[in-house]
């Protein structure tokens, strides 16, 4: 009721220029596509319910019942992930006997498989703040875990949300991928700007320290010699007991 969908986007400004980095997104109600619908009968170009058949009721991770595309469940997509999977609002059927609807958030991967978020909206737009939206943060709530490169983006500006991560069991990340154990990176080496680089020394600086370099300081002689009835001063004889 605050606002029709939600996007908020972050960069990291390099050498290079800036990088786009975080994504917090949800759809407005216009584009929360509805999933599933009635089970196609014919033997050509099955369903997405008929996929429901060959997967596992359960899911193992929160033993909550896996989502189901035929019309026990209504799916609706939350977030498209910019296509490495889709982020789903779920309503299923209240089998304690209420008339209101189960709401959940899952995620379903590539490979159409389910893996359970959250309990419901309030606690997954939680998730996707304390996660700052970094790439594919999802995955941490798969058995196919974070990659690479998003480890080493939560390593910089998350570390203790993948270090709590591990502790709870989240089953994509586990305590020998946190943060204590990875590689570190030189993060003064990755962010080095221009202003970071040795400043060019002006020219008639340099010419003032030439100049400086080749005057040499004025040195009394020991050997001076003595005209006569004059005594030897006292500079002079220090610097002659120096020499």
């Amino acid at each position: 009721m605050t606002s029709d969908g939600f996007q908020l986007t972050w960069c990291v400004k390099i050498e290079n220029g800036p990088i786009p980095v975080g994504k917090m997104y949800l759809n407005s109600i216009s584009k929360m596509l509805k999933f599933g619908g009635s089970t196609n009968n014919t033997l050509v170009n099955p369903s997405l319910a008929d996929l429901d058949a060959d997967s596992d009721n359960e899911d193992e991770t929160s033993g909550t019942e896996k989502p189901t595309f035929d019309c026990r469940c209504k799916i609706f997509e939350l977030d498209p992930c910019d296509g490495y999977g889709k982020v789903c609002l779920v309503y299923k059927e209240n089998k304690t006997g209420g008339t209101d609807p189960k709401i959940e958030v899952w995620f379903l991967d590539r490979a159409l498989r389910w893996h359970y978020i959250a309990e419901s909206f309030t606690a997954y737009y939680r998730l996707m703040i304390m996660h700052l939206g970094l790439p594919q943060w999802q995955y941490a709530f798969t058995d196919i875990g974070l990659c690479q490169q998003a480890k080493q983006w939560f390593n910089m500006y998350a570390p203790l949300r993948l270090e709590l991560d591990a502790e709870i069991g989240m089953p994509g990340i586990s305590r020998s991928e946190s943060s204590t154990s990875t590689t570190q990176i030189d993060v003064g080496k990755v962010f080095k700007g221009k202003s970071d680089k040795k400043k060019p020394v002006p020219a008639q600086t340099q010419s003032q320290q030439s100049q400086s370099l080749r005057k040499k300081p004025t040195v009394a002689s020991a050997k001076v010699g003595q005209q006569p009835g004059l005594k030897t001063s006292s500079s002079a004889s220090q610097l002659a007991g120096k020499k």
